[in-house]
């Protein structure tokens, strides 16, 4: 006898199933898991021709009941909302908040999660019922742990008594692949986990380190343009210092510093092994970001090198102020590294300061001053004490020049908040020679020192020209 259970009089229609079970009849159950489900008690007293020929299966004594002897499962469905059926306001909101979870977690990149939102708002409001979308949800692990839990219920309706038949079956749709790793789990369910990996195919996964590392690298981009776009706060800039004190401690992290666990997190990425390098490409200003452990094709590097502080730590004086400080003078190879946005936004300009105090008070014995002050904060590095000239330190790279008009424009912007009379952008290092550049705009002068350093056949010495070019301003401008 073949029978549907459906929620329509439930009760009273399970109530005669197992009624005729219990009498000895053979019925094949039709449901869903919705219905028969979760909390849903399907044994019934064991009849009279089976009394002496089942098998108890432990040491607890009988209830005089047993279960199913078989079950059928299909493939969980609408584990996900399903945005192309006539979309309902709740269901819309269900699947946002499906799709942030997932992005959270680090299973979709932010990319995708834009994208199939998107999609979930044009089929509200248009009904189109089809796009464009090559992303699979159905392989990723919450997914599976989704999929697994009713997989498990339903095994569960044949697994709740200990009276059992010789021989219990379970048939599963060749769909059903998607089972994650079983710990401890009834007999029942492992059986069929067991036989799902011999039959199953090899599923492409997304890698979910990958996606971890491209998310949390744009959402701290995101939080760096927040602070660098709005009005400075004591909080802000608090927090915009010990940022910047963390990443010169810690450039790279292990993952056992408890600590440190909210700067370690948010900003920055966990790679597969430990290491000191990874490879990024980055658009619109580090805003889209894509990480990889390997190298690829028109990706940067991001490691030590790059930051040029294993040059720095060649000038020894230089390399003992920031072991008293507490700065990391390497790159070690750990589990935890800056994400892209961090190490060139907030490390690189934060190694470049260092750099630069240190030169200003070792060589000229100016302790410069910093700027504390919200309405001027992050504008520029430094002040000269008593003196309305400000300090910009650059980490540039050779071919600064390329970059230089659009400093300048900057700081001719910036210079109106300060009220200075000169502004010297200090780059703190250069192979080559260079010579200043002076420029004035609107009574302000800015001044361009090539290198406070130079680094030529591997050996680090102070630019004399730049040593006489501050001293010189500094003794000229004054208040």
């Amino acid at each position: 006898m073949v029978t549907i259970l459906t929620g329509e009089n439930y009760e009273s229609h399970k109530a005669d199933i197992l009624r005729r079970l219990a009498d000895g009849e053979k019925i094949f159950v039709i449901s869903t898991y919705k219905t028969i489900g979760e909390g849903q008690n399907m044994q019934y007293q064991i009849p009279e021709i089976l009394k002496d020929k089942l098998i108890h299966s432990n040491s607890f004594a009988s209830r005089g009941e047993k279960d199913f002897d078989a079950v059928y499962l299909e493939k969980p469905t609408n584990l996900i909302v399903n945005i192309t059926d006539d979309l309902t306001e709740k269901n819309l909101i269900k699947y946002i908040f499906q799709m942030e979870f997932l992005q959270e977690n680090y299973e979709i990149s932010t990319d995708t999660t834009w994208n199939k939102i998107k999609n979930a708002f044009i089929s509200y409001f248009t009904n189109k019922k089809y796009y464009n979308d090559k992303v699979t949800l159905s392989v990723l692990e919450s997914i599976k742990l989704y999929a697994t839990t009713v997989i498990i219920q339903a095994i569960g309706c044949i697994c709740r008594t200990n009276m059992k038949n010789e021989n219990i079956y379970i048939f599963a749709d060749s769909s059903l692949t998607d089972i994650t790793k079983y710990r401890i789990f009834n007999f029942e369910f492992v059986s069929l986990c067991d036989r799902i990996r011999e039959l199953k195919k090899n599923y492409s996964v997304p890698d979910r380190l990958t996606i971890k590392a491209d998310t949390v690298s744009i959402m701290a981009s995101r939080h760096i343009d927040t602070m660098l776009d709005n009005a400075w706060t004591d909080k802000t800039m608090y927090f915009w210092k010990t940022l910047r004190d963390f990443v010169m401690k810690y450039p790279t992290i292990s993952g056992q510093e408890k600590d440190t666990l909210m700067i370690r997190d948010n900003y920055f990425i966990q790679l597969p092994a430990p290491n000191a390098k990874y490879y990024y490409s980055q658009s619109d200003d580090f805003r889209k970001i894509s990480v990889s452990f390997t190298p690829e094709q028109d990706y940067s590097i991001a490691d030590e090198a790059k930051t040029r502080l294993n040059i720095f730590m060649k000038w020894e004086a230089l390399r003992k102020y920031f072991t008293r400080n507490g700065y990391a003078t390497e790159f070690k190879p750990a589990e935890y590294i800056m994400s892209p946005a961090v190490w060139n936004n907030i490390y690189k300009g934060a190694l470049g300061e260092a750099v630069g105090k240190f030169w200003f008070s070792e060589i000229l014995d100016i302790n410069l001053e910093e700027l504390d002050n919200p309405e001027i904060f992050e504008t520029f590095d430094f002040r000269i004490p008593e003196k309305q000239i400000f300090i910009d330190f650059k980490n540039w790279s050779e071919n600064y020049d390329t970059d230089l008009q659009e400093t300048l424009d900057k700081i001719y912007l910036k210079s109106e908040k300060c009220d200075l009379k000169v502004a010297i952008i200090a780059n703190v290092i250069a192979g080559k020679k260079y010579a200043t550049k002076k420029y004035e705009k609107n009574g302000r002068k800015i001044i361009v020192i090539p290198s406070l350093l130079r680094y030529v056949d591997n050996e680090i010495t102070v630019n004399e020209e730049a040593i006489y070019e501050i001293r010189r301003c500094s003794d000229e401008y004054t208040d």
